[in-house]
Parts: structure tokens; C-alpha cells; sequence
């Protein structure tokens, strides 16, 4: 009786184990193509990120040396604090007190040491070169073994 029912039981989970495996083979599978689709979209559009946050990081360059090469003066170079500043200051205003009520005034004051007091074109420079690592064509290497 007790070996019928072992048996029984054996195979009933037996069952239910190969179909959760073939499962998660196939969610995975899933999650994978789905994954691999989207950063097969996201690249060349990383691409064009890339390059528009170097266009910007010139800009910002162009624009710190231009009174050095017009005047002789020495340059000055803007950090993004100022830029924002000057741009729109009721943002800056509005993400301080956002960032200071959720966080506290550390996480503002490491902010600016961080990022914010840094000049523009180098902020912008590195996130130009971030976003064209992630957009970089992969290249494949096919390893035959004999």
C-alpha cells in the first residue's frame, strides 16, 4: 500500500518538476529574447545619444575658451550649477528642496560636490562616452573546436 502510494507520489512530483523546468526554460528563453530585442534597439539609439552629448560637451568647451582666444583672458570654465543657473533657476531651486525634504542635506551638498561643481563639458563629455559604451557594437567571436 505505502509503495503504491510513494510510487504514485514519486511520479505525480516527478511531473510537476520536468513541467516547472520546462517553464522556467521557456520564461527564460522569453525574458532573454525579449531582453536582447531591446538592447538591439537601444544601441544605435545609445549611438545617437552619444553623439548629441558630445555635440553639447563642445559646445560648453567652445563657449568656456572663447573669451580666452577673443581677449587674452583667462578662461573660465562654467560648472553645470551655474549653466542650470543660468537657464532655469526655479528648477534648480525646485530640485534642491526636492532632493534636500526626501533625502536630507547631505545627499544635496554630495550632489553638488559630485556633479554640480563640475564643468559642464566634462560632465557632459563622460556621460557622451557612457552612452557610447552601451551603444558600441559587439563583436562576436566564433570558437570552433575540433
Amino acid at each position: 500500500m505505502f509503495s503504491s502510494l510513494f510510487h504514485t507520489l514519486k511520479s505525480t512530483l516527478g511531473a510537476i518538476l520536468k513541467f516547472a523546468i520546462l517553464t522556467a526554460r521557456a520564461l527564460w528563453w522569453i525574458v532573454r529574447t525579449i531582453f536582447r530585442v531591446i538592447l538591439a534597439l537601444a544601441r544605435p539609439s545609445m549611438r545617437f545619444v552619444a553623439f548629441i552629448l558630445f555635440i553639447v560637451a563642445v559646445i560648453a568647451l567652445v563657449a568656456d575658451l572663447t573669451p580666452f582666444m577673443d581677449h587674452g583672458t583667462p578662461p573660465s570654465i562654467t560648472t553645470v550649477a551655474e549653466h542650470w543657473k543660468d537657464i532655469s533657476p526655479l528648477s534648480l531651486a525646485a530640485t534642491e528642496k526636492t532632493v534636500t525634504n526626501s533625502t536630507g542635506q547631505w545627499a544635496w551638498q554630495l550632489l553638488q560636490i559630485m556633479v554640480l561643481n563640475l564643468p559642464t563639458f566634462f560632465i557632459f563629455t563622460a556621460l557622451g562616452l557612457l552612452a557610447a559604451y552601451l551603444g558600441r557594437h559587439r563583436n562576436t567571436l566564433n570558437i570552433y573546436v575540433n
